[in-house]
């Protein structure tokens, strides 16, 4: 298999592949196409800034082979943005966890804030829950037992799912859109920006905070 990020070519040759394979099988099988409202990225970078004036560019894709068409490591439906600021940690991102930190004097107001995933939160909750908190950016990586060290795991941040411009029916032809201005389509998308990172690229950002104060429960 090779990444088929949806609406691409790739994608629809991968459709191709199963209709055809379906259809071997003497399967009844028929493709339907819809125009929806895609994200796609365009230019990521992630660095880490020293006191001393030093500064170390962090990988935002996996290994691959050379001329691959591995996808960027993106958050669909992020909002585009430059943030320059002090990172936090704050574990799942959770209401008690943003409240520890308040505990031990600690604000995320105007940071990065750096979340794990868990916790029973969704990608969208996570980061609808840093902007509340008044973050400025956030970055989410996947420590779970199964992860590979250097993988990222994409996604979206929308809030909902299906087509923000057909919320709640199919994006056919010829079917109601609202347009991209409408309110109930800006309230799915998040205010701040969003991207996955690595274990390994978390682990680099996170060690060099230094011997921090953190909940006991947060230590593994």
């Amino acid at each position: 298999m090779h990444p088929h990020l949806a609406g691409t070519k790739p994608n629809s040759d991968t459709a191709l592949f199963l209709l055809k394979h379906f259809t071997s099988l003497n399967l009844k099988t028929h493709t339907t196409s819809y125009k929806t409202l895609l994200s796609y990225p365009l230019h990521s970078s992630l660095s880490s800034h020293f006191k001393n004036g030093s500064f170390s560019n962090l990988p935002l894709t996996e290994p691959s082979e050379p001329g691959s068409d591995m996808v960027h490591a993106y958050h669909a439906y992020s909002p585009s943005g430059s943030v320059y600021a002090k990172p936090v940690f704050v574990n799942y991102g959770r209401d008690k966890d943003y409240r520890s930190l308040g505990s031990i004097g600690v604000n995320v107001k105007g940071c990065i804030v750096i979340v794990r995933k868990g916790g029973g939160l969704g990608r969208s909750t996570v980061v609808e829950k840093a902007e509340k908190n008044g973050a400025a950016a956030v970055l989410i990586y996947n420590d779970e037992v199964d992860t590979w060290r250097n993988g990222f795991e994409r996604g979206h941040v929308m809030k909902g799912v299906g087509d923000p411009l057909s919320p709640g029916w199919g994006s056919v032809d010829g079917s109601e859109r609202l347009s991209l201005d409408d309110n109930e389509v800006l309230e799915r998308f998040p205010k701040i920006p969003s991207m996955p990172i690595s274990v390994d690229v978390a682990d680099a950002v996170l060690s060099s905070l230094g011997e921090s104060m953190v909940p006991l429960e947060w230590r593994s």
